[in-house]
């Protein structure tokens, strides 16, 4: 920690940093598990840990190991604003496509099921979307506040993103030209909009029922 207040490259800074918090975390605080009065001791430990880890972000915030440690404490001490605000930093600062999309799934996951805020979590989901396009987990959450928010302009366009991602891979989801027929038929009261669609998959089952019912 004393090398690191001295050192002016930064990756080197967060280095030092890092290395300092986790010693603190790994051996620090079982030596201090047995001592009288460690409650507090633990306690002032644990506040100096994040700080360097903290720290070690702002300088350098590509560091996976800071990020890593940071977000296995505030998980184990059920800090999920400040979790959150971690892996939206680790997720938008990430390099590799991989570690963004599994940044977000994590932001999301968090909102959704720790922070109890759908809202919230639709915007991080949406960034998976944005790497990783047909992701399952992030379509299936995002159909479903959707539909369930009867906001049917939202999911039309999700759909229609989701078809045009299987149009560039040289192959029509009709899965999805369903989804968007019936979406266009029955929830938008749009038969005109939805008649293209159930052409489309007129072509390919000529017997469908849903199909078969709209004309």
């Amino acid at each position: 920690a004393d090398e690191a207040g001295s050192a002016g490259e930064p990756r080197l800074k967060g280095s030092l940093l890092v290395s300092a918090a986790e010693t603190a975390y790994r051996y620090g605080r079982a030596a201090l598990a047995g001592e009288k009065g460690s409650k507090k001791k633990l306690a002032a430990l644990q506040t100096e840990i994040v700080t360097r880890l903290e720290e070690a972000l702002e300088v350098d915030p590509k560091n996976r190991r800071a990020g890593a440690l940071l977000e296995r404490i505030y998980r184990e001490g059920a800090k999920w604003e400040p979790l959150a605000s971690l892996l939206e930093k680790v997720a938008t600062e990430a390099s590799a496509k991989d570690e963004k999309t599994a940044g977000f799934l994590r932001l999301a996951r968090v909102l959704a099921k720790k922070i109890q805020s759908p809202e919230r979590a639709v915007a991080a989901y949406e960034g998976v979307l944005d790497l990783s396009p047909g992701n399952d987990e992030a379509t299936s959450f995002l159909v479903d506040f959707f539909t369930a928010r009867e906001m049917w302009d939202h999911l039309v366009s999700l759909y229609e993103e989701q078809l045009a991602t299987s149009a560039r891979h040289g192959k029509e989801d009709i899965g999805i030209v369903l989804q968007l027929a019936m979406v266009h038929w029955k929830m938008r009261a749009k038969a005109d909009v939805a008649e293209p669609f159930f052409d489309k998959l007129r072509k390919v089952e000529p017997a469908h029922p849903g199909m078969l019912a709209f004309f």
